[in-house]
């Protein structure tokens, strides 16, 4: 996995320059990217006996890109905003400096935070929406957390299969495909596969072959033998 700096925060940029426009002000357009993580790879590893729960994925294989993300585990009491617990923010850079934005920011337009000492609490505030803020320190400073982070929204694909129980001896199987905006609900299809009067069977979908070794109405065994085709 290969972080890097994206750009895809329009938003901010859209804001930052309708205000020097407004304002008829000249000044320096700060660069923001956002930070990400380049993910790709397959789970499980092939011909590797694995064991999933209902609802639980039998095998994915992805290659996209995530936003790093934090939650807040308190609230930021602010004069420039009151941003509840368990907010989500996603990770950027601003002219280099490590910053964070409240997911979204619908009700926050324009707010950074950051942790300058890097001791796991926002210490620092930032309103970009107004042309004369400045960082302001937080007081108390605020705890946050790693939160699970959020795809692009151009790019990449995932595909997965989840094991959905067995009934009448029938293995029952949810396929999900995201393409090109993982961050978009997910194109899926049900299958069903007969269980052999040995216990076992062959899951044959998108040219995956895993081989079912056992299965229950809470668990599968299994193996996968060959990944999807592209």
């Amino acid at each position: 996995m290969n972080k890097t700096y994206s750009g895809d925060t329009m938003k901010i940029k859209l804001l930052v320059l309708s205000l020097i426009l407004t304002g008829c002000m000249s000044m320096s357009i700060p660069q923001f990217q956002n930070v990400t993580t380049y993910r790709q790879g397959k789970i499980p590893e092939l011909n590797q006996e694995s064991s999933t729960d209902v609802g639980s994925t039998i095998y994915t294989e992805f290659d996209y890109q995530e936003i790093e993300t934090i939650r807040l585990t308190e609230s930021v009491k602010s004069s420039m905003a009151d941003i509840p617990a368990n907010t989500s923010l996603t990770a950027m850079t601003m002219d280099g400096v490590l910053v964070y934005q409240p997911y979204g920011t619908v009700n926050f337009p324009g707010i950074l935070l950051s942790d300058q000492n890097e001791d796991g609490k926002l210490d620092r505030i930032k309103d970009i929406s107004s042309m004369n803020s400045s960082w302001r320190n937080l007081q108390p400073e605020v705890a946050y957390e790693e939160a699970e982070s959020i795809p692009t929204q151009s790019g990449g694909f995932k595909l997965e299969l989840v094991y959905q129980g067995l009934t009448d001896n029938q293995i029952k199987v949810l396929y999900r495909e995201y393409n090109n905006n993982i961050a978009r609900p997910a194109f899926t299809q049900n299958v069903e596969y007969e269980l052999d009067n040995d216990g076992e069977s062959l899951i044959a979908f998108k040219g995956a072959r895993i081989e079912v070794l056992e299965a229950s109405s809470t668990e599968i065994k299994y193996r996968v033998i060959k990944g999807f085709e592209n």
